[in-house]
C-alpha cells in the first residue's frame, strides 16, 4: 500500500476549515488532512458583534454566560478525521516542503493550503493602535464589552453623565457593530439603567456613503436605519489621530475633535504578518498572488485563499472580495484542486462569480438582503441572515450539533434586541 499523502492547511478560519471539510467529503479516504492553527477553535465572526454588545449592565454574570456560549467552535468537533496541530507558523522551507513552527518543529506536506487570514490594519494613524479596540476575535469582543460595562457602571453611579463611543469604518463590520451597540443602548434605556441621551454613538468613514462597496440604494437604506437607531453618521471624514478621550477627524472643513470614551476601529485589515517570511510572490498589500486555480503563482502544490490571497479574474479584472462568504464559496473548488494535485492530475480553473448575495444585520430584527438589483430590508432580511448562519453550521457540523449551536446563539443574542 502506498504511503498516505498529507495535506497541510494553515489557519482555522472560514477558508481553512471549509477546505479541510470539503477535502474529506470529496476524497477517497486515504488523504491525511492536518490543520495547523494557533487556536483550538474556529470563530464564527458574524456573532462577534452580538457578543461585544451583550448586556453591558450585567458585567460578571453576563460575561460568564457569554464566554460559555461564545462564537468559538472547537475544531475537534468539526470532523474527527482532521488532525489538529496547535502551533504558530513562522515560515516555510519550500524546497523541503516543510512548515516551520515557533517551537522549532517542522511539519512535512505534500500539498499546502495557506489560509492564515488577516489582522487589523492601523495605517500608521497616530495613537490608533494604542487608544482603540478592534473586533477580530472573541477575546476582542469581550474586551469591548468589558469596557462598555465599566462605562455604564460609571453612569449608573453618577460619576459620568454620558458615554461617547466612536467607531471608525462604515463597511459591513462597522455598520453591524454600530447598530448592535445602538440596540444595546436602547435596551438599557428601556430597563431604566441609563437615561435616554446618556449614550452617543458616532460612526466615521472617509467615503461619501456607508457600505461604499455596495449599491447606492443599499447604502441609503442602511444609513437611514443607522440614523433611526440614533447613530450619528459622519462621512467624508478621516480619522487623523486618536488620543485618550478624543478622536481627531479631518474633513473638508478642517480638523475637529470628537469626544470618545471608547474608540473602536473597524476601518481595515491586512494580511497576517506571518506571510512576510514566506518566499512567495505577493501584491503591494502583502497578499499572496494566486492564479486561476488558486495555486500560488510560480509555486508547486501550494494553494492560498481567503484574506491571505488575492485572486484577480483575467477577463473582468475584478478581484474576489475578501469576505467569509467568498472564502466559503471558493473552498470546495480549492478542495477539488487539492485532491487533483495529490493525485498528480491537471488542475481546473475557477469560474469567477460576478455577483454576490449579501445579508447584513442592522440592529434588532432588521436586516438588508441584496443580490444584483434585488434589495430587501426589514424583518425578512433579518430572518434570511439568521437562516444563512444556520446553513453555514449545517455545512460545517453534524446536524444535531449545528442545530443546537445555532439555536443556542439565536436565543442568547436575541436578548440584545
Amino acid at each position: 500500500m502506498s504511503e498516505r499523502q498529507r495535506l497541510v492547511i494553515l489557519g482555522g478560519g472560514f477558508a481553512g476549515v471549509n477546505v479541510a471539510k470539503q477535502v474529506l467529503k470529496m476524497g477517497r479516504g486515504n488523504e491525511e488532512v492536518m490543520l495547523i492553527s494557533a487556536n483550538e477553535y474556529h470563530t464564527f465572526t458574524p456573532w462577534l458583534y452580538e457578543i461585544a454588545a451583550e448586556s453591558a449592565d450585567e458585567h460578571e454574570r453576563g460575561e460568564k454566560r457569554m464566554m460559555a456560549k461564545s462564537a468559538d467552535i472547537p475544531l475537534k468537533i468539526i470532523d474527527e478525521r482532521i488532525k489538529v496541530r496547535l502551533g504558530v507558523v513562522t515560515g516555510l522551507e519550500i524546497d523541503h516542503k516543510q512548515v516551520v513552527l515557533a517551537d522549532g518543529h517542522t511539519v512535512h506536506y505534500d500539498v499546502l493550503v495557506i489560509a492564515l487570514g488577516s489582522e487589523t490594519a492601523y495605517f500608521g494613524i497616530p495613537g490608533l493602535r494604542e487608544n482603540s479596540l478592534a473586533l477580530k476575535s472573541t477575546y476582542e469582543a469581550v474586551a469591548i464589552r468589558q469596557k462598555l460595562a465599566v462605562l455604564v457602571e460609571r453612569v449608573k453611579r453618577g460619576d459620568a453623565a454620558t458615554i461617547n463611543i466612536v467607531l471608525g469604518g462604515a463597511g459591513p463590520s462597522g455598520v453591524e457593530l454600530a447598530a448592535e451597540l445602538a440596540t444595546m443602548a436602547q435596551g438599557l434605556v428601556r430597563r431604566g439603567v441609563i437615561g435616554r441621551n446618556s449614550l452617543k454613538i458616532t460612526l466615521v468613514d472617509g467615503a461619501e456613503r456607508v457600505l461604499n462597496m455596495m449599491a447606492p440604494k443599499v447604502s441609503r437604506k442602511a444609513e437611514h436605519r443607522l440614523r433611526v437607531l440614533g447613530i450619528e453618521v459622519v462621512l467624508g471624514a478621516r480619522i487623523n489621530e486618536v488620543r485618550s478621550g478624543e478622536v481627531l477627524v479631518k474633513d473638508g472643513a478642517g480638523m475637529k475633535a470628537l469626544p470618545s470614551d471608547c474608540t473602536i476601529w473597524m476601518g481595515g485589515v491586512q494580511p497576517t504578518s506571518t506571510l512576510k517570511s514566506f518566499g512567495l510572490p505577493k501584491d503591494q498589500r502583502g497578499r499572496l498572488l494566486v492564479d486561476d486555480k488558486f495555486e500560488v503563482q510560480g509555486s508547486d502544490s501550494i494553494f492560498a485563499l481567503g484574506d491571505a490571497a488575492v485572486y484577480v479574474d483575467e477577463v473582468t479584472k475584478q478581484s474576489l472580495p475578501q469576505t467569509a462568504q467568498a472564502a466559503e464559496n471558493a473552498a470546495p473548488f480549492v478542495a477539488r484542486n487539492v485532491l487533483l494535485a495529490l493525485r498528480r492530475r491537471q488542475l481546473k480553473p475557477y469560474k469567477f462569480v460576478k455577483k454576490w448575495p449579501y445579508s447584513i444585520a442592522i440592529g434588532g430584527s432588521f436586516g438588508i438582503l441584496g443580490y444584483g438589483n434585488l434589495t430587501l430590508g426589514g424583518w425578512v432580511g433579518y430572518v434570511i441572515r439568521r437562516l444563512a448562519d444556520l446553513r453555514y453550521f449545517f455545512r460545517l457540523l453534524p446536524f444535531a450539533v449545528a442545530v443546537k449551536f445555532w439555536w443556542r446563539g439565536v436565543l442568547e443574542y436575541r436578548k440584545n434586541d
